[in-house]
């Protein structure tokens, strides 16, 4: 019996654990998880207060929201140190947000018990936005009930959350794969609408998509692996972060180039990052951690074409890793999006800035700043972190490639180099302390 009963857990466990590599503890990713997906049911089946929502037709075509990391990434830059919200804005990458704070004194952070309830008030706070009925067709066109439409818009099938606790005051945020639109449906309304109950209203939507009959959470749930809903239809895109370690050559896709849009996306990742990192606001290693050190002289970063066409001539090998440094005078970062052909070069750009840089709120660096051979291969090195932070390196150049047999490479090129041994990331002292003219955001103006 106890072997049957632990056979019939093990489909249920899964479902309850978050992907490798997200940060949140479980226990909470998993309470925002499935308190998500409890709102989405009631919409599905038809079961909102008709005193508070209206009298809403339920819908057979709303999507179960996954965990996701890249979104819990978003989520914790959005957070600041003071617990404020930051100046990011992920409405340009296509995504939502909801942003919590709430004063509670003496939080024990190690108490998952209090902290769920913390999360539960987020997401209450979040679902009373809705101060008066909604229409029947559902469209959404009252931007003051904007967190609960974030909530269950059908389209998104991914989120992230995060939080900071300062002192008397937590904060939390939660980013969406997606967002609705002013003036279209949250839903899909349908008159027979209870929940779906087989695939077929689910591939209506999304080829390939399920319909959960199994897990409590999600029953009468679409499912998909899809990352993203592109149209109401048929399309869907994915994305990926696999990469590997062992280099090689394969066909190519010809033609493909950066344009100024991004390039300018490329500095603005590394200058805001730069600068809150100057400025003291970049944990340093997992929650809990202290914050990295301030610093005097980190260069404001400029982009460079000659960086650029080194980046494109290794990117265009199709390579599996990034190429040994002993090959280059130039540093660099690498990223390969494995078996993804589809992911648009904004996003990819922006997805492996945002893991690169990921890295130091996981593993963290020594506390002089200094980069050694420890710190270099020491399991999971932040060490594109570290040359994304690297002070003295101010010229970066970056390309994107479709490889037809290996997926999307992401590569960029930087001078002067940086990850050198027994030297420092950063000098720590008053920020800009040794900018000799000026100094913007905590950077020091480049060489000219």
């Amino acid at each position: 019996m106890l072997l049957l009963l632990t056979l019939l857990l093990v489909p249920y466990a899964s479902v309850q654990q978050t992907p490798k590599g997200c940060l949140l503890r479980n226990e909470l990713a998993v309470k925002m998880k499935n308190g998500h997906n409890e709102w989405r049911q009631k919409v599905a089946q038809a079961k909102l207060d008709k005193t508070i929502f209206g009298d809403l037709l339920g819908t057979d075509s709303m999507f179960v929201v996954k965990y996701d990391c890249s979104n819990e990434g978003l989520a914790n830059a959005i957070i600041s140190n003071d617990c404020k919200h930051s100046d990011i804005n992920v409405t340009l990458l296509g995504r939502s947000e909801n942003f919590m704070t709430n004063r509670v004194s003496n939080l024990d952070v190690n108490d998952v018990k209090k902290l769920e309830e913390q999360f539960q008030f987020a997401m209450d706070e979040w679902v009373d936005s809705v101060t008066k009925p909604l229409n029947k067709d559902v469209v959404y066109n009252d931007v003051s009930m904007a967190p609960f439409a974030k909530m269950i818009y059908y389209k998104t099938v991914s989120l992230g959350c995060a939080y900071t606790y300062c002192k008397s005051k937590i904060a939390i945020a939660c980013v969406y794969g997606d967002a609705p639109k002013l003036g279209e449906k949250l839903y899909l309304p349908s008159e027979t609408g209870k929940g779906c109950t087989n695939a077929a209203s689910c591939e209506k939507v999304v080829p390939g998509a399920k319909c959960e009959k199994k897990v409590a959470e999600e029953k009468n749930l679409c499912t998909t692996d899809a990352s993203q809903i592109t149209t109401t239809t048929t399309t869907t895109t994915t994305t990926s972060t696999t990469t590997t370690t062992t280099p090689t050559t394969t066909t190519t896709t010809p033609g493909e180039t950066m344009t100024q849009e991004l390039r300018d996306k490329v500095i603005t990742m590394h200058n805001y990052r730069r600068s809150i990192l100057a400025r003291g606001e970049v944990r340093n290693g997992k929650p809990g951690n202290p914050n990295c050190p301030t610093a005097m002289n980190m260069y404001k970063m400029k982009y460079d074409m000659s960086m650029e066409e080194e980046a494109k001539a290794y990117a265009s090998e199709c390579p599996l890793a990034g190429s040994p440094s002993s090959d280059r005078l130039t540093g660099e970062n690498f990223h390969l999006f494995q078996g993804n052909h589809t992911i648009p070069f904004m996003n990819a750009i922006t997805n492996a800035h945002q893991s690169w840089w990921s890295q130091i709120l996981k593993n963290g660096v020594n506390g002089q700043m200094k980069y050694n051979e420890y710190l270099e291969t020491k399991p999971e090195a932040p060490t594109s972190f570290t040359q994304m932070a690297w002070a003295n390196s101010y010229l970066v150049g970056c390309a994107v490639h479709r490889c037809q047999d290996v997926g999307t490479v992401v590569v960029c090129r930087y001078s002067p180099r940086g990850n050198i041994y027994k030297e420092y990331i950063y000098n720590k002292g008053p920020v800009c302390g040794a900018c000799t003219n000026a100094c913007e955001d905590g950077l020091c103006p480049p060489p000219n």
